[in-house]
């Protein structure tokens, strides 16, 4: 399962990549990372965008964290 079957974490990256100087960080493992295409468009509107796996690392520079609940029913059993 990717974050492309979470629409939400999508909607709310398209939101706020239309402000000015932000910066994303999406963390996740890479099985589960965001689509290519998301992370095109965030790149495309000129903001900035690391994508990493760590996320104790990016705590201290981190000023809104949103989470999502992995939902097991998605995955294949």
């Amino acid at each position: 399962m990717r974050l492309e079957v979470r629409p939400y974490g999508h909607s709310l990256s398209r939101l706020l990549y239309m402000y000015k100087d932000l910066s994303f960080t999406p963390v996740s493992p890479k099985q589960l990372s965001m689509p290519d295409y998301v992370i095109g468009d965030i790149e495309n509107a000129g903001q900035k965008i690391t994508i990493t796996n760590q996320l104790e690392d990016n705590l201290d520079q981190t000023d809104i964290l949103y989470l999502t609940r992995i939902q097991e029913e998605r995955f294949p059993s």
